[in-house]
């Protein structure tokens, strides 16, 4: 047995979170774009939304860290009720 055993296959069906961590690009650039100014005497380039996470173990570490922060608030809340005096 080695890892891949147990390695949970991670496709665009358990891309539960698409979309959540898209940015916009701007189109006229490839490589690195400047920052919008507030007051361009030029209109800024026009952008496109792109979805940074793309790679199965990107979309594992994504998935997994959603998950943690859930659990970990859940158990927050829980521990408040439990400890409010009455």
């Amino acid at each position: 047995m080695s890892a891949e055993t147990f390695r949970y296959p991670i496709g665009e069906r358990e891309n539960f979170l698409k979309g959540m961590d898209v940015i916009a690009v701007p189109t006229a650039f490839v490589d690195k774009a400047p920052p919008d100014q507030l007051m361009d005497v030029t209109p800024p380039p026009t952008r496109e939304l792109v979805d940074r996470v793309s790679t199965p173990n990107e979309i594992l570490g994504r998935n997994t860290w959603m998950l943690w922060c859930a659990a970990f608030l859940l158990v927050a809340f829980l521990l408040l009720e439990i400890l409010q005096p009455n």
